[in-house]
């Protein structure tokens, strides 16, 4: 045992602060120099989260207070990236659970503790934005506790700290309420509580440094100079650096190999080690061939560990070869061959996502645990100079005993008051059934429903439409359920160029009554590309690249000015939650187009013919 170390994870709800809070922890350490330049949410070191503003991938810091080496794994907040909690969880002690003090226990809060208290870990509980106006911390804290007692914890894990924060502003307080009142806050002005509950709370890591060596690998790096590196903890016995060793693979084989670098991990940067001990977290050079889950053992007499058990995944989307008349132009990488081996890669470094493959060599179908997942891979891919096209997000459906199973999600809309009934009538049209609605008397309403995992597809965007952008939508799987047959699918038809061509604003301002425009004039179309919504059930091909007869004569309409509405940019999320069955997205590094899979006008089947073949197959 080395008492010297404690591993946490820090976890929460997407959005309530874990990376601001792991800013001021490394902040108040010292492990920044004092005239060091350092940016905000220091550990989104991806471009994406910087965008975004959320933590996509789980990331190892360490720090040190009074000699003590606290090591730090940073967790997503969404639950699309559960995979990433699930295997930060295994190299740990204790969680820090992290609970918005005005928002409360929220779909993944639930997710993470599950987790957590399925592994025994013991919880600190900090409530974090204390300074929000609308913090409510007493009836959040009953809350969480209701939850604890919800997901059957043991009466030590109900026994746990609870410390109020401003992440902001980095401070911890141990007690916390209005001024003037009995249970006034503390005069705290830094995180010392924070560090105090952390190594009085979290137990030392188990682990005998004599035993055999196991060290299981949890993540994956990749550097130019070093290779592949893998990101492990030890559980038992010392690795020393230059040591031959052998790889237990999850097939049973020992593949031997030689550890030529050791590195610890001390706030952003790591610190070159000659051997680790039982309880560290260390990053490992000289690997090569590893994978995630696989033990670092004794060659001669190897002792396993349990390998990683990562959550199924629920959706399924088809990555295709882009074959539109414009493919090839902006892509560096287009073949059928440079998109399987970038999807191989990837299963490398994302447990939580599958490949299989399909009955045309030119596509694959790709298995992950939400949209969002799936867009940000796409999104990488696409940043990488991939071209690709991608369908229709479909549910995994999965029988058992002769049952045919479905995923069911657990749904929470916060919005305001006024938007409750048109809320109800859009899940409601989606098989999605009210559980609980709790209103806080602050204006908003809480409203949690069972709705299967199709009813979410292009659900996010509709109740934005709906509630005028108010609306937060936050869901996570809650089981399977029987098949409920067909859910409600998109409303309304496509605008489809029927000829190839370059748009007008001639011939945009003629069609633009007929629905919602996607391309502006000047933009270059193909046969079968989608241009716009029609506001009607079916589909219509439309003329946009037609211009205006110029004669000789002066027409009564001459000077009439034409006015085109502004036409929407659908940003890649909403591509893919917009498209139907029968058609695709199109994705190069700098162009986002929709198109029907049939681009022949003559060839394409219709919508009716479409629905009614849906039909008759779930039938």
């Amino acid at each position: 045992m080395n008492k010297a170390i404690r591993n946490i994870a820090i976890v929460a709800h997407v959005d309530h602060g874990k990376t601001t809070l792991v800013d001021a922890m490394l902040r108040q350490s010292g492990i920044f120099r004092i005239n060091q330049e350092v940016a905000e949410r220091v550990m989104d070191s991806n471009e994406l989260e910087r965008e975004r503003g959320i933590t996509i991938l789980a990331k190892n810091t360490a720090l040190f207070y009074h000699d003590t080496r606290i090591n730090i794994v940073d967790t997503p907040g969404h639950s699309d990236f559960g995979g990433e909690v699930e295997r930060a969880l295994r190299m740990v002690d204790g969680v820090l659970l992290l609970v918005d003090a005005s928002e409360g226990p929220l779909p993944q809060t639930r997710y993470v503790l599950q987790k957590a208290l399925q592994a025994k870990l013991p919880p600190i509980v900090v409530l974090n934005k204390i300074d929000r106006s609308d913090a409510r911390p007493a009836a959040v804290l009953d809350e969480i506790y209701s939850l604890f007692i919800d997901l059957d914890a043991t009466e030590d894990q109900l026994d746990f700290p609870v410390l109020y924060t401003n992440a902001k502003t980095g401070v911890a307080h141990r007690q916390w309420g209005p001024a003037g009142s009995p249970s006034g806050s503390d005069d705290a002005s830094d995180l010392k509580f924070l560090f105090e509950s952390i190594i009085d709370t979290i137990p030392p890591p188990s682990g005998d440094p004599e035993k055999t060596l196991q060290v299981q690998v949890t993540n994956l790096d990749y550097s130019d100079f070093l290779g592949r590196i893998a990101i492990a903890r030890v559980f038992q016995g010392t690795m020393h650096r230059g040591e031959a060793l052998g790889i237990a693979k999850l097939d049973g084989s020992i593949q031997t190999t030689r550890i030529t670098k050791l590195f610890t991990f001390r706030g952003l940067d790591r610190d070159e080690a000659e051997t680790v001990a039982a309880g560290d977290i260390v990053a490992i050079a000289g690997v090569e061939g590893i994978q995630i889950g696989e033990t670092i053992t004794d060659a001669e007499n190897p002792a396993p560990l349990e390998p990683l058990l990562i959550d199924e995944p629920t959706l399924a989307m088809i990555f295709t070869v882009n074959n539109s008349p414009l493919s090839g132009r902006d892509g560096q990488w287009v073949t059928s061959r440079d998109l399987r081996d970038r999807l191989q890669k990837e299963l490398l470094t994302n447990v939580s996502i599958r490949v299989e493959n399909t009955e045309t060599p030119e596509a694959s179908r790709v298995l992950g645990r939400g949209e969002l997942q799936l867009a940000i891979l796409i999104e990488t891919m696409r940043r990488e100079g991939y071209e690709l096209m991608v369908g229709k997000p479909e549910i995994v459906v999965r029988t058992e005993n002769g049952r045919r199973l479905e995923p069911l999600e657990m749904l929470v809309v916060d919005c305001p008051e006024s938007f409750i009934g048109i809320v109800m009538e859009s899940l409601g049209t989606r098989r999605g059934e009210l559980a609980q609605m709790v209103n806080h008397g602050s204006g908003r309403v809480r409203m949690e429903f069972r709705i299967p995992s199709r009813g979410l597809i292009g659900l996010r965007g509709q109740l934005l439409t709906d509630t005028r952008g108010t609306a937060l939508i936050h869901s996570i799987l809650a089981g399977w359920t029987d098949y409920v047959g067909e859910t409600a699918s998109r409303p309304t038809g496509a605008l489809v160029a029927d000829r190839a061509g370059t748009t007008t604003a001639f011939a945009l301002w003629n069609i633009q009554e007929r629905g919602e425009m996607f391309v502006g004039p000047g933009t270059e179309v193909y046969e079968g590309m989608i241009v716009g919504d029609n506001s009607r059930e079916a589909d219509m091909d439309v003329n946009v690249t037609k211009e205006k007869k110029q004669t000789n004569m002066r027409a009564s309409s001459a000077d009439e000015a034409i006015r085109l509405i502004p036409h929407r940019d659908l940003s890649l999320e909403q591509a893919i939650e917009y498209i139907a069955e029968d058609e695709f997205v199109e994705v190069t590094p700098k162009s986002l187009r929709l198109r029907k899979k049939v681009l022949d006008t003559k060839k394409r089947p219709k919508r009716w013919q479409l629905v009614r073949a849906s039909a008759e197959a779930t039938a």
